[in-house]
């Protein structure tokens, strides 16, 4: 039996060790599973910024990610967690260059109102297959819905098939590919 909550405090170890491990290719991935404890920390007082965490026997399978005008999120990062940020760029100098063009990413440059993003869906491997994907995606819709939104929205990597594949299957249309350092990014929609 699955259930899908809102994320609380006591989830950020959790939440925290499943993006690190299965979200690798994500720039905040490469800033280490510490520097995602604060980040999900921080997280939890922004009002345009929810989390959903997918439970099977107490244990977290999987969560979800949605923002809301997200787009003063970097600045938001940048307040919370640079003493953080500069310990992990300092032992690997190599990060700077992709945390500065950060800022640049699409989402952030949109100042509607009228849509929502999923920042980031996962669900361990074990647990794939059950159907929690779509009820991470289907909780976010709803949260969305309840806040104004008329469009929902959401990227992956284009070399991520088994992702692009799935939202498709659950509704979402692809509008549009952006490059960014140097990657294909695939953005989806649906109307809610």
């Amino acid at each position: 039996m699955v259930r899908i909550r809102k994320f609380k405090k006591d989830d950020i170890n959790q939440v925290a060790k499943i993006h690190f491990n299965y979200l690798k290719l994500g720039r905040l991935s490469s800033l280490g599973e510490s520097f995602l404890k604060d980040f999900y920390k921080t997280l939890l007082s922004q009002d345009n910024i929810i989390t959903y965490v997918a439970l099977q026997d107490n244990m977290i399978t999987g969560f979800a990610t949605l923002g809301i005008n997200f787009k003063n999120l970097p600045i938001v990062m940048v307040k919370n967690l640079w003493f953080k940020t500069i310990s992990v760029v300092l032992r690997n100098p190599s990060l700077l260059f992709k945390l500065i063009q950060l800022p640049f990413y699409p989402s952030f440059k949109d100042t509607s109102k009228d849509y929502a993003e999923i920042l980031s869906l996962v669900v361990v491997p074990k647990a794939r297959g059950q159907g929690i994907g779509r009820k991470l995606v289907e909780s976010c819709d709803n949260f969305a819905k309840k806040m104004g939104c008329k469009n929902f929205v959401l990227s992956t990597r284009a070399s991520m098939q088994d992702a692009n594949d799935f939202y498709e299957k659950i509704g979402f249309k692809k509008i549009k590919i952006v490059k960014f350092l140097g990657e294909d990014f695939v953005f989806w929609q649906r109307k809610l």
